[in-house]
């Protein structure tokens, strides 16, 4: 269903309710839809913040590599909630750990995302 608000297939496309289901799909296990919404989110106009914030904790918390690195840059820059610094370092070291050469180098950054 996700896919149809994406690809104008059937019904109007809504970049937000896509993201809403391939969250509901990440927080279910379905990695796919992890990677899928990440995807959507980040490439997409119009997509609430909060919502890929919270998308991109559910991904960590499946042991998501990007997802992990995209919840560190948020929560560094601030976007979609507070800004959180030391949850932003743990999320880099949760990516560098699941294989995120990105989330290693941004662990070990001076110059932060």
């Amino acid at each position: 269903m996700a896919r149809h608000y994406t690809t104008r297939t059937l019904i109007p496309p809504d970049p937000q309710r896509a993201l809403d289901l391939f969250s509901e799909g990440c927080e279910s296990g379905l990695i796919e839809s992890c990677s899928k919404g990440l995807m959507l989110g980040v490439e997409s106009e119009g997509i609430e913040p909060d919502s890929l914030r919270l998308l991109a904790g559910r991904a960590c918390l499946q042991q998501h590599a990007d997802g992990c690195n995209t919840l560190g840059v948020m929560r560094h820059r601030g976007v979609g909630g507070e800004l959180d610094r030391d949850g932003a370092m743990l999320a880099f070291g949760d990516a560098c750990q699941y294989g995120s050469s990105a989330g290693c180098e941004n662990m070990n950054s001076e110059d932060k995302p």
